[in-house]
């Protein structure tokens, strides 16, 4: 029987038995949860409430008893000094009002009847808003009402957003803040009070005050809580969506509800209205006996109810109590819920067990999966995953080291062989056979010039360290130019493109690869020079045409190279250099491809010693037409011109103008020497501009 079906059917049995035990299980204890989970709601919902109000208003106290003995907030000194202190007054309780999102308004009133007010713009009745002219953008509001008796002006600011005043409005008003509650309260005792809710003197909305007396009688702080922002986070507070939430205070007043229950509320229920007014009574009773607790359960409009009224410990002496109504049946919903999927559990208990089977074959079978894609990524020459597979499972263990050893070795080995062509061979290992194919390819020869003299000064140690770091830094663009390294020849580099791997811009891709070479070429030799050690200049030749590419050689030893006579053409193009003294030289086949793409000078047409091939010789300048205006290259293609017509006294004036504008140019050097000697003995006839090497 394979391992699959084994595991399925053991699966079977286990999670059979353990279903129906959990079944039965699940049956005889859900009466006492489900009490239990009242009893911790209720609890929770009680500690959550009075958590919450006692902390907000200790830390709404603490600020104003740290505000009271602020020099803002004292009114002692001269006029202007009073008059600079009201300004930082009404700027932190502005602040203090941005800060704190439940607050409807920040204010202080004084001994001298003064008045500094900070409150919401939303807190205006619209009657007033279109009285002041209060702007859209508008935020809060500043009231700020000068010392004095009866009727006298008060000067209205509005806030942005960011603090930034709108506009301001005057207005005449009879209003003294010696008369209000919360300053009377305040400044008959040294302890903070809460007001019982009353109407506020702006908006008539119901709310209380917490206010802090200001010295000794010198004026009180208060903060305004309306009734309904209170309810609103009272509300969130309930542990069921029917739950009726309740705050009242000493005197038995609705400090907080948690919204009446409208018909349209989807989790309205019908005994709503009728056990929220049972509710306010016993708040209500409750608040003449404040260390008596209500917990208990009735049955209120077709419905039970699970009722708790609580007392609230004392916040600055202020005695708050909390009652909440909750109908039990949306407390055990869940849990009834939970005994009917239970029920469910079990009929798909088989399907689950195999799920499990296949979730456990496909976790035992991770550590393969990720051997399998380490593979793939080895076959494709990518070693950068060099994390190991550590597995429990000894046979696979035993297959991951066996693959981080391959990797090793096939990262070595790519060193020695091109990456191209080692995938392309662990692709299509068939084509590691001897034999070839005719196709269009670019070739590269590099030389370094004067290698021979360079070496005798150096050890052998010194010189293969050199060698490494020049390859190094020039085989880097001709990799990233997707060139193909043939081999290395002592101090040459023969490289190809369009090979192994087909590329559509392999001429292009060579010419850049060619500048990117030469300028690191530069850029070490800058560097060598600075520390005083011999360089290494560089010469490049290009060539592109129809080779044999392929494997070449034994049946148990072959090399992957081309075979063709531009691999000989690349080679003499690069001895050239040494003639014009340039650094990088490419055929006009070359040129004919790419004339758009880079800037080339060119510089005569050639028979290189050894064939009969005519060449045209150009130099590769730079990468796009930049250079194409440049006065030296003006210059040269005239004298270019003059010299293809046999006009050797022009060509000899001009060539002499390029020497000038570009001194040590090796070329102009060279064609100028030519001119001056066709002038003293002309060249046979008929002239066709051509030069014949008669040695490399």
């Amino acid at each position: 029987m394979p391992f699959s079906i084994s595991l399925v059917t053991l699966m079977l049995v286990v999670v059979g038995l353990l279903s129906a035990a959990l079944l039965l299980l699940g049956w005889q204890t859900t009466s006492t949860l489900e009490e239990a989970n009242i009893d911790l709601r209720m609890a929770a919902l009680d500690e959550s409430v009075t958590g919450w109000l006692s902390s907000n208003i200790r830390s709404t106290v603490d600020v104003q008893q740290a505000l009271a003995v602020t020099p803002a907030f004292s009114r002692r000194a001269g006029p202007s000094e009073n008059a600079a202190n009201g300004v930082e007054a009404r700027r932190q309780l502005a602040i203090l009002l941005d800060h704190h999102p439940v607050m409807a308004a920040a204010y202080a009133g004084y001994a001298d009847g003064s008045f500094d007010y900070v409150g919401r713009i939303a807190e205006l009745p619209e009657a007033l808003q279109r009285e002041l002219n209060v702007p859209r953008s508008a935020v809060l509001f500043v009231r700020s009402l000068a010392g004095g008796e009866g009727a006298r002006p008060e000067q209205w600011f509005f806030l942005a957003a960011d603090g930034s005043a709108l506009s301001e409005a005057i207005r005449s008003l009879d209003f003294d803040p010696r008369n209000r509650p919360w300053y009377k309260e305040a400044n008959a005792t040294t302890r903070s009070i809460i007001t019982e809710p009353y109407a506020f003197a702006v908006s008539g909305t119901q709310g209380v005050s917490v206010a802090t007396q200001i010295g000794r009688h010198e004026g009180a702080i208060a903060f305004d809580f309306t009734l309904d922002a209170l309810s609103q986070v009272t509300a969130g507070h309930k542990p069921a969506r029917g739950a009726i939430v309740m705050v009242a205070t000493d005197a038995g007043n609705i400090l907080a509800d948690s919204s009446n229950c409208s018909a349209r509320d989807a989790a309205c229920v019908p005994a709503d209205p009728a056990m929220r007014e049972l509710l306010r009574r016993e708040l209500a009773d409750v608040s003449h006996h404040s260390d008596r607790r209500l917990d208990i359960r009735l049955r209120v409009g077709g419905m039970d109810w699970e009722m708790l009224v609580d007392p609230m410990p004392a916040v600055f002496n202020e005695r708050f109590y909390v009652g909440a109504a909750v109908p039990i049946a949306e407390i055990t919903a869940e849990s009834r819920r939970l005994l009917l999927v239970s029920g469910a559990t079990a009929a798909v208990c088989i399907l689950l067990a195999v799920l499990a089977v296949l979730a456990g074959a496909v976790f035992m079978s991770r550590a393969i999966g990720r051997i399998a894609l380490k593979t793939d990524s080895i076959r494709d020459l990518d070693f950068t995953d060099r994390t190991p597979i550590v597995s429990r499972i000894r046979e696979v263990q035993q297959l991951s080291d066996a693959v981080e050893r391959m990797r090793d070795g096939l990262e070595i080995f790519g060193r020695y062989v091109a990456k191209n062509l080692v995938r392309q061979i662990m692709r299509s290992p068939e084509t590691a056979g001897v034999g070839g194919a005719q196709r269009q390819v670019t070739v590269m020869f590099s030389d370094i010039e004067s290698f021979s003299r360079i070496s005798e000064g150096l050890s052998p140690q010194v010189l293969t360290g050199r060698l490494s770091r020049y390859f190094d830094a020039l085989t880097a663009p001709i990799s990233a130019g997707h060139g193909t390294i043939d081999k290395f020849i002592g101090d040459s580099i023969m490289a190809f493109w369009n090979a192994p791997e087909p590329d559509e811009r392999h001429v292009e891709n060579a010419c850049r690869a060619a500048l990117g070479a030469a300028t690191a070429s530069q850029d070490l030799v800058e560097k060598w020079q600075r520390r005083d050690r011999p360089v290494f200049r560089t010469r490049f030749g290009l060539h592109t045409g129809l080779a044999v590419i392929g494997n070449v050689g034994a049946r148990d030893r072959i090399n992957y190279t081309l075979v063709g006579t531009i691999v000989n053409q690349a080679s003499r193009i690069e001895g050239l250099n040494k003639v014009y003294g340039t650094e990088v030289l490419a055929s006009g086949e070359v040129v004919a491809l790419t004339r758009e793409l880079f800037t080339w000078r060119f510089i005569e047409r050639v028979i290189p010693a050894g064939t009969d091939d005519p060449i045209d010789l150009f130099e590769l300048v730079a990468e796009g037409q930049g250079g194409a205006d440049h006065p030296f290259l003006a210059v040269w293609q005239r004298a270019q011109a003059a010299y293809a017509t046999g006009a050797f006294r022009e060509a000899s004036a001009l060539f002499d103008e390029a020497t000038r504008l570009r001194p040590g140019d090796g070329p102009a050097g060279v064609l100028l020497g030519r001119c001056r000697q066709w002038l003293d003995t002309p060249p046979p006839s008929p002239w066709n501009a051509t030069w014949r090497f008669e040695t490399k």
